[in-house]
């Protein structure tokens, strides 16, 4: 009997003991999978990482994208900016009256600016390229420029005419400009005394042939002027320009003017051109090189200017006037 109590003792202890191993081979077993288990969080966290990664690269190349984009932008408007700039119409600069008042004894009542010179007065600056000159006085008084003139030695003093809103403007291309030399102007009428100014010659500067240049009104003048061939032989011409305009024409070596007739639709005509300018009897005006400025006025008072050059004879011998525009 102890014998078979020994047996069955011995079973149960060696049953305890596999038991015990096959645990230990299950629990060697599932490490594995804990590890792969742990590793596949490891790759999802990295591959969210990277995707996180992507995600902040492909914000920041849009937000450098963007950035991009409104500096050049930025740099476009700074160019359109630059273009207007460059397109706007250069400003002239005005004259203090006070300074260039031409007074010399300024205790003497006498030299003092009356004020009422002052209510509507601009005078711009007059540079050394100057063709035409244009401003504004009160439209009652009256002004009278001197100037120095191309190859003779005195001034020649020259009344200007003013319209109903106080705009007048003179020819410059006869005149003899030169930088820091003064151009005396007298203004008069409905004051005590006659006012004097002394405007300083500005040296040459871009743009300035005109002033003020006013670019809108010179184009649309441009435009409507019709201005045929001259010849050295021509005797009347005649062109177009804008209804209710004003012509002058200007000889500029001499510096003579004449005015040309001008009907309500704009035609106008001039004759006697073999005797313009006046030169002494025996030689001739007009030569072949010369050139005329046409100052044109519009109905506003504004003047701007076009040139043209003298050619040689026609060769037509029984030539005097040039044909219509709608012959040509």
């Amino acid at each position: 009997m102890k014998k078979y109590i020994g047996i069955l003792t011995i079973l149960f202890m060696t049953s305890v003991v596999l038991v015990a191993c096959g645990n230990d081979d299950n629990s060697n077993n599932q490490e594995p999978n804990q590890n792969t288990g742990n590793k596949a969080e490891e790759s999802n966290s990295s591959s969210d990482d990277n995707s996180r990664g992507n995600e902040n690269e492909s914000e920041t190349e849009e937000n450098n994208g963007l950035e991009n984009e409104n500096n050049s932008n930025d740099t476009n408007d700074d160019k359109n900016d630059t273009d207007k700039n460059e397109k706007a119409d250069p400003e002239p600069g005005i004259y203090d009256p006070e300074e260039v008042s031409g007074k010399q004894e300024p205790n003497q009542d006498g030299n003092l600016i009356d004020p009422e010179v002052l209510e509507n007065l601009e005078l711009p600056y007059i540079y050394e390229n100057t063709i035409v000159y244009n401003g504004t006085v009160n439209p009652e008084q009256e002004i009278r420029f001197e100037l120095p003139m191309k190859n003779i030695d005195t001034t020649e003093t020259i009344d200007v005419d003013v319209t109903d809103d106080g705009h007048f403007s003179i020819p410059l291309s006869g005149a003899d400009l030169k930088d820091g030399e003064e151009i005396t102007v007298y203004i008069m009428n409905n004051m005590p005394h006659e006012q004097q100014f002394k405007l300083p010659i500005q040296s040459e500067e871009k743009g300035m042939e005109v002033v003020p240049r006013k670019s809108d009104i010179i184009d649309e003048i441009e435009e409507e002027t019709y201005l045929p061939d001259f010849y050295a032989n021509t005797n009347s011409y005649y062109g177009k320009t804008m209804p209710d305009a004003e012509v002058t024409v200007v000889e500029t070596n001499m510096g003579d003017s004449m005015d040309m007739e001008v009907d309500e639709e704009g035609n106008f005509s001039g004759s006697d051109f073999v005797n313009f300018p006046y030169v002494e009897k025996g030689k001739a005006s007009l030569q072949e090189g010369d050139t005329l400025i046409f100052m044109i006025t519009d109905e506003e008072g504004y003047s701007t200017y076009t040139e043209k050059e003298v050619l040689s004879n026609s060769g037509d011998p029984d030539y005097t006037e040039p044909v219509s525009q709608d012959d040509e």
